[in-house]
């Protein structure tokens, strides 16, 4: 009997301490893997002046057409509208979560009727009942934080997703805008090697100049009203693009007037782009805000799971009227109180798997934050290796596009005084049209290598 009484206080400090540590909170102990933006460490060090990652989209998308069509696209878009209802049902669950607390009420009545001995009585019990679960061990504050967590990860998905929307939108107009500008190209084009053809047949007819170099430029400017279909599907293509992200039909799609060098990457707000990008600004993704989330809402998971092998303590309680089954009539009031303690003992390995699932999701959730943290240095990268390229390159383009224009005018006054053939001048139109196109399509990749950088660093503040 001594050696049960020295057990006792032992085995409730044991319980106590087990108590303590299943009502901890969840501390981060995620590492971040270093040399995340890989080779571009020049833009790693921290800087008091603002950055790209902290303007909101429409600090950095000025343009007001494409302002109209990020916000009806953030109002119609369905997979937008699909992670808000998942963010109502987090809450939802963490509303019941934080309930659970409370006790429980229901009401019961139930009646018949009794026939003994060719006497028949009326049976009738009408009460409410009330059950209340101590949360001893912490299983319900647990499943109470594991909500908040799952809220907080569903919320953090929805800017993800309205972030990659806005993005989306922004990329697609752009696209627009470059096969608009590359499409005014080839109809300027068009128009000169019509006169050019005009001019061909004109000698031609004079005796001047062979069929062939007539034939020749009919050919070429066949091949530029080839293009010009070309281009002009490409544009329905990305009017298609808009209207799926918008959720409409298609239509036409308005957009700047200017098009070309004197929109493409020029109307995007630039100024704060090399001003620093410190790995810290990393933690405005919302997908790895979402990762951290995950390893939260695990911890719990697991403490939920710990908690199982602890007793559970339930109090429940009766307050109702009744005849007791006919032996008290008129009925009487009915009150009882009723403690129940449960243990685990034999669960055929049930909880113990429990468990042990339970610490290998936490880890495997781990596993998960540090592959979208490498990731994310990646795409970081690759936004800043694409945009540099085409910024260094956009230079050489605008360049070459004035020494071809020089040599595409300097062969046509050389042919026009018989001193350079058709082919030249041919050779110059087809090389100052694929230099011109190139120069916008190398704009282009510019622009979206600032929009990646922007969505890569978390979209900024939406």
């Amino acid at each position: 009997m001594k050696k049960i009484r020295n057990i006792i206080p032992l085995v409730a400090v044991a319980l106590l301490g087990s108590c303590s540590a299943l009502h901890q909170e969840y501390k981060s102990d995620l590492t971040v893997p270093s040399n995340l933006y890989g080779d571009q460490q020049e833009i790693v060090a921290s800087t008091a002046q603002p950055s790209i990652a902290t303007l909101s989209w429409r600090e950095l998308f000025a343009d007001p057409y494409l302002q109209r069509l990020i916000d009806t696209a953030l109002v119609r878009n369905t997979d937008l509208a699909v992670t808000r209802l998942h963010v109502q049902q987090a809450e939802a669950s963490l509303k019941a979560a934080k309930q659970a607390f409370l006790p429980s009420l229901t009401f019961n009545p139930n009646g018949g009727v009794n026939y003994f001995n060719k006497s028949t009585t009326g049976v009738y019990n009408v009460g409410l009942t009330a059950q209340w679960q101590a949360d001893i061990f912490g299983s319900l504050k647990n499943k109470k934080r594991q909500s908040e967590a799952m809220l907080e990860q569903s919320r953090d998905i929805e800017q993800a997703t309205q972030s990659q929307l806005v993005t989306g939108v922004a990329i697609a107009y752009y696209k627009l805008l470059l096969c608009k500008g590359q499409l005014d190209i080839m109809q300027q084009t068009k128009g000169l090697w019509e006169k050019q053809l005009v001019t061909q047949r004109a000698l031609f007819e004079n005796g001047r100049a062979y069929s062939t170099s007539v034939n020749q430029m009919q050919a070429s400017l066949l091949g530029v009203e080839a293009q010009i279909a070309d281009m002009q599907f490409e544009i329905q293509r990305a009017e298609n693009a808009i209207c799926i992200l918008l959720c409409q039909p298609h239509t036409t799609i308005e957009h700047s007037s200017t098009v070309g060098r004197g929109h493409l990457l020029s109307s995007l707000n630039t100024s704060t782009l090399g001003s620093g990008l410190p790995i810290e600004m990393l933690a405005n993704r919302p997908d790895v805000r979402a990762a951290q989330r995950a390893v939260e809402a695990a911890f719990y998971v697991k403490q939920q799971a710990k908690a199982a092998f602890y007793p559970n303590l339930t109090l429940s309680g009766t307050l109702g009227f009744t005849n007791s089954n006919g032996a008290v009539n008129p009925g009487k009031i009915l009150l009882n109180a009723l403690g129940e303690l449960t243990a685990p003992i034999f669960a055929r390995g049930q909880i113990k798997a429990d468990y042990a699932i339970s610490e290998l999701k936490q880890e495997e959730a781990k596993q998960q934050f540090v592959s979208t943290m490498i990731n994310a240095g990646m795409e970081v990268n690759e936004a800043l290796m694409m945009y540099n390229s085409a910024a260094s390159k956009d230079a050489i383009y605008i360049k070459q596009v004035a020494v071809l224009q020089d040599a595409y005018k300097g062969t046509q006054e050389l042919m026009a005084n018989g001193k350079a053939t058709y082919i030249e001048v041919l050779t110059a139109q087809e090389a100052l049209l694929s230099a011109q196109l190139d120069e916008l399509s190398n704009l282009y990749q510019a622009t979206q290598g600032l929009i990646a950088l922007y969505q890569a660093l978390g979209g900024g503040s939406l």
